[in-house]
């Protein structure tokens, strides 16, 4: 899927917190934000791990996301500076109805967390896509259609598609449609096209998608140069958030790949040549790092008369 589409929104990827960043690992093109739902204060973990969400999206927009901290192990939040503004784009995992009424509460407390999420953000527009655990009809439907109602967003598969399943259950072998996108009245009207990906065999839910028409803007993909920076800006290492932790880590370990390692630095050759040889590579190395750095973490200004080098 990443090979046809710009950002692929996950649910219950399974992963253990630790293991988060292995979302970043799936394609080479991709970077990847993700909440883990597994416990691990628990004194033991039994069986498989369990829940989960994350968005991927392309390197080339890295400069267009912000990511939002959701504190919710069933949303991953990112903001997206789009041609039609911010758009908030959540990848959440709604709760499976067990026909109690735990069930329908969490389910109205994941909505509500949503909103909340919208509520406080910079964002003018939003776009909720996941594994909703709600049909046409059920019992969580009747939540589903007050939260669109309150957030002015559209059913957009259920308004454009009929006769259409995302889930097959292996143990009653039934189907269902309980995978939804939802997007702000507005961006609703650029879609182009949206189906669901019935030939995709990579879980008991088939893949949805939706393709939007002109909302991404120009992106500058210029490498930066650490020396053209501002001089008045510095590192402000003590914002970073796990996702610039991350994407610095990448980048610097893509842009090492490119370092020429020369056969005098381990003890071949004369040594004519060598110092000269082992700073060039030591040069190659820190400009890598001032790349990622710059590129990955936040800057602050600061006064060029409290800066010593």
């Amino acid at each position: 899927m990443c090979n046809t589409f710009d950002i692929v929104c996950i649910q219950e990827h399974w992963l253990l917190p630790n293991d988060i960043n292995h979302l970043s690992n799936l394609h080479t093109d991709f970077f990847a934000v993700g909440q883990s739902a597994v416990n691990l204060a628990d004194d033991i973990l039994v069986g498989k791990p369990y829940g989960g969400t994350g968005i991927l999206y392309k390197r080339s927009l890295g400069q267009l996301v912000s990511v939002v901290d959701t504190n919710n192990a069933r949303i991953t939040a990112v903001t997206f500076t789009l041609s039609c503004g911010p758009v908030l784009l959540v990848s959440a995992y709604f709760p499976t109805d067990y026909g109690d009424n735990d069930s329908l509460d969490s389910f109205i407390e994941t909505c509500a967390a949503i909103t909340a999420i919208y509520e406080e953000s910079e964002a003018i527009q939003i776009v909720v896509a996941g594994d909703f655990n709600c049909h046409v009809g059920s019992r969580y439907y009747r939540t589903l259609l007050s939260f669109t109602q309150d957030n002015r967003l559209q059913l957009t598969d259920i308004n454009r598609l009929s006769n259409v399943y995302t889930f097959c259950s292996d143990a009653t072998s039934s189907v269902s449609w309980i995978d939804h996108i939802l997007y702000s009245d507005s961006l609703d009207t650029l879609v182009t096209s949206c189906n669901v990906l019935s030939t995709y065999v990579c879980s008991d839910h088939k893949p949805l998608y939706v393709t939007l028409d002109s909302v991404i803007p120009p992106v500058n993909t210029t490498s930066l140069n650490y020396s053209s920076a501002p001089d008045n800006y510095i590192l402000d290492w003590s914002n970073c958030n796990n996702h610039n932790i991350q994407t610095y880590r990448i980048m610097l370990d893509d842009l090492l790949c490119y370092v020429n390692v020369h056969n005098t630095l381990f003890g071949n050759g004369s040594e004519e040549n060598y110092n000269y040889i082992v700073d060039d590579y030591y040069n190659a190395i820190m400009e890598c790092i001032k790349i990622a750095s710059r590129t990955a973490i936040p800057s602050r200004m600061c006064n060029n008369k409290s800066i010593v080098m």
